[in-house]
């Protein structure tokens, strides 16, 4: 309870995302639903509130105040990138943060596998360990299957379950949802106790980013400095000494170059951290 609620605790954020084919805001509309206003004469809030633009939406579950929302849906692998900057809005320096992944029961496509792999490059591969997944489907109660049945014949969407330790619920039209709103609820309990607190952080995500950009804003000083240096070593090579330290001026500027090149990039990089 001490990690949920609390005045000295970060804000809990829910991001609940998917593909658009599974009406993750639907979703998300039952869940405010589920919540019980302290006045029974205020109005329940609108799924419209929850989006990345906006603040998101408070709503209470069970004594935990948290805070939803909901980023465009992931629809195609080539809308995938503006939608992962929304999803990226969402998540805030003085937040932390668990994830809803909303999937259609017995679809796994590979677009979705794409949507997954995205994910996993965009926040992190700890990412799946603050996520929840959310199966949702129509299928009649006489047809359904056991999920994990299902998901042990999917090779990739078993290991995307492993990821997120198996964290899962089920989301069928025709039944109570307040059942499925409350285990929403103890697996975010679970995540909170697992992470010590602290679940997603905004510092994960950053952490996830900074390899890749870091070596692209690092090489191009770099291989600059390299070039220059190889230039006018090569240049005082010959102009002094002659062509026979032609090739050795060249490579002890380029030496020199290079290790310019990455003192500079170290410091700008620090600076950088520092602003």
């Amino acid at each position: 309870m001490g990690f949920c609620c609390g005045s000295k605790v970060p804000e809990l954020r829910v991001v609940v995302i998917g593909s658009i084919a599974a009406n993750k805001s639907e979703v998300i509309q039952q869940i405010v639903e589920s919540q019980t206003p302290d006045d029974p004469h205020e109005t329940k809030v609108s799924v419209g509130c929850c989006t990345a633009k906006a603040s998101g939406c408070p709503v209470n579950i069970e004594g935990c105040d948290m805070v939803l929302f909901d980023p465009p849906g992931l629809c195609d692998p080539n809308c995938t990138e503006d939608v992962m900057k929304q999803i990226q809005k969402c998540v805030s320096k003085s937040a932390r943060h668990v994830f809803l992944f909303v999937l259609e029961i017995g679809r796994y496509t590979r677009g979705q596998r794409k949507m997954v792999e995205s994910i996993k490059s965009t926040f992190g591969e700890s990412v799946t360990e603050n996520m929840i997944i959310v199966f949702k489907g129509t299928v009649p109660k006489h047809e359904r299957r056991d999920i994990r049945e299902a998901v042990a014949e999917e090779k990739d969407l078993l290991s995307f379950f492993v990821d997120c330790n198996e964290r899962f619920l089920e989301f069928y039209e025709d039944e109570p949802k307040q059942f499925a709103v409350r285990k929403i609820k103890l697996h975010i309990d679970d995540i909170i106790k697992e992470s010590q607190g602290t679940c997603y952080s905004h510092k994960m995500m950053m952490t996830a980013q900074s390899p890749a950009e870091g070596n692209e804003k690092l090489s191009l000083p770099v291989k600059i400095c390299l070039l220059m240096g190889i230039w006018l070593g090569a240049g005082i090579g010959f102009f002094l000494f002659g062509k026979d330290f032609l090739e050795a001026g060249g490579v002890f500027g380029g030496g020199l170059g290079g290790i310019a090149g990455m003192v500079s990039s170290a410091m700008s990089k620090r600076i950088r951290e520092r602003i």
